[in-house]
Order: C-alpha cells, then sequence, then structure tokens
C-alpha cells in the first residue's frame, strides 16, 4: 500500500492505491464456516459490503455467527485476519438479535443487515424464519417508542449544551472537540431513531440522515460543520465554529421534534434552546 499525504493551504490530501485482495470464493467461504461450526452454532450468515456486494479492497468480511446459549461479553465479537482479510465474528442467539427488532434505537442498525443478510450455514431453519421477519418488518408499531426514545435522549443531553457552553466560554480546544463530536453522534441518533431510518452500513450513516431531513435543511447545514464536511472550503472549520455549529444542531433537531416532546421532558429542553440563543446572540456560523 502507497500512502501520500500532502498539505496545500491547510486543505490536507491522501491518496491511497488501492490494494487488489483476492476474491472471496466459495472454498474460504465454507473454510471459515468449518473453523466457526460447532455443536452450539445454529446459524451463520454473512452480511455487510461482502453480502451486498459493494466491497472494497479494505472491507471487512462481517459474519455474524448464531448459537443457542448466550455467550460471554468477551466472546461476543473478536477480529481475525484470514489471507490478508480482516474477519469479522459476532456472536448471540437468535431470541438477542429478535429483540433487537422490537427496539427502536436498535432496530435502526439492524433491519437492513438482515434483509440482505447471505445464509451460510442454518441448520434448523430458524435463520431463515428472522430474516423473513426483518423482510416484512414495520416501522409503524415502533413509531411511540421511538418518539420516547428521542424525547428522553434530547432531556438527557441538555447537560451537553452547558458543557459545550463552557468550553466555548474558557476556549478549552480539548473539551470543545470531544463533547461536539459525541453530541453530533447524538443527535444524528436522535433523528435517525425518531424518523426510523433504517441504516443500510456504517459508511452511509451520516449521508441517510441528512438525506432524510434535506440536504438544503438548516440542520443539515449544521450537521455538516460539525463533521467537519464545508462545501466551501474558503474558511477553516476550528473548534470554535465546531462548538456553535453542534449548539445550533441541537436547537434544529428540537424545532424538528418538537411535536414529540414529552412533557416531562419539554420544559428543560426548551430552556436550553433559551439559554443557547442568549449565549450565543452574536455569534453565527456559515
Amino acid at each position: 500500500m502507497a500512502q501520500q499525504i500532502s498539505n496545500n493551504q491547510d486543505t490536507w490530501h491522501v491518496q491511497l492505491k488501492e490494494c487488489s485482495a483476492p476474491p472471496v470464493d466459495e472454498a474460504f467461504l465454507d473454510k471459515l464456516v468449518a473453523e466457526l461450526d460447532n455443536d452450539a452454532v445454529r446459524a451463520i450468515i454473512l452480511r455487510g459490503s461482502y453480502a451486498r456486494g459493494d466491497a472494497s479492497s479494505y472491507s471487512d468480511l462481517d459474519f455474524t455467527r448464531f448459537v443457542k446459549e448466550p455467550p460471554e461479553a468477551l466472546q461476543a465479537r473478536r477480529f481475525t485476519y484470514r489471507e490478508g482479510r480482516l474477519i469479522s465474528v459476532s456472536t448471540r442467539t437468535l431470541d438477542q438479535e429478535r429483540k433487537r427488532l422490537a427496539a427502536p434505537e436498535e432496530a435502526v442498525f439492524v433491519v437492513e443487515g438482515l434483509r440482505e443478510a447471505r445464509i451460510l450455514l442454518d441448520k434448523d431453519g430458524a435463520f431463515e424464519a428472522l430474516q423473513q421477519e426483518a423482510r416484512a418488518f414495520s416501522w409503524e408499531p415502533l413509531q411511540a417508542a421511538a418518539n420516547a426514545y428521542a424525547s428522553r435522549q434530547l432531556m438527557l443531553h441538555t447537560e451537553y449544551v452547558h458543557k459545550i457552553l463552557r468550553a466555548l466560554l474558557l476556549h478549552d480546544e480539548f473539551a470543545l472537540s470531544e463533547i461536539a463530536l459525541e453530541l453530533l453522534f447524538i443527535l444524528t441518533d436522535v433523528v435517525v431513531v425518531q424518523r426510523g431510518i433504517l441504516i443500510r452500513s456504517g459508511n452511509t450513516y451520516f449521508r441517510q440522515a441528512e438525506e432524510a431531513i434535506g440536504r438544503d435543511s438548516a440542520w443539515t447545514h449544521y450537521h455538516r460543520l460539525v463533521a467537519g464536511i464545508k462545501d466551501d472550503s474558503s474558511q477553516a472549520i476550528t473548534n470554535e465554529i465546531r462548538g456553535v455549529a453542534v449548539l445550533r444542531l441541537y436547537q434544529e433537531t428540537v424545532k424538528l421534534l418538537r411535536s414529540i416532546l414529552s412533557p416531562e421532558h419539554r420544559d428543560v429542553v426548551e430552556e436550553s434552546m433559551v439559554v443557547i440563543d442568549r449565549a450565543l446572540a452574536d455569534e453565527q456560523v456559515s
């Protein structure tokens, strides 16, 4: 692999040489399945980019092994290399996976993966039944729980609003960087769950959220600033800009979801909006 990095007027350019990994053939998959199989295993599936058919030379092979009894925490996920490829193996029970379909904050991340999974081993047909459940999945029964989840997350993270304001006041670069990124992921999660956006992969998480809200929306504008993505590269995105942008992103998220706020959460969330406006009366980012 060759890597070149150049710095020109504060803009970094990274060029990675494409590594040509040998194709994944059936013999290779059969060998891995044989390694993973034992008497405790009920099914083994391939999910992710190799199941979808859009893998690159840097994609890992993402296996899930379904067992009869819940695994210990240390056994739940592991990584290894085989013939230069990164292999990811998750271990859980079918009941654990089925419960994820009933929790909105989990379902948004698992439905698409189950739908597109390639079955490599299914001893009693139990995974195929679960896959059919995923393909018949409807978001509507989870909407009330999704609303409650989003409302609670916005209330719980009013504390982050104050942490960001404190960091801006003290010009604390480290705190600004850390908390802004944490709040970015939280607010993305809130929108994804409340809107029932079924995530195709980790690589599309931000993109799908922005597409659902609207490419030209204020929410997406601030979201991209906090993420460090700016269409106009004439201005560097500093930590201070990210700090202000993530507070505006919080406000835009509240505006989007105001109608579903629970009465028990509404007062503190609305007060945080006032606090932000008062503190940032003269601060704008573009």
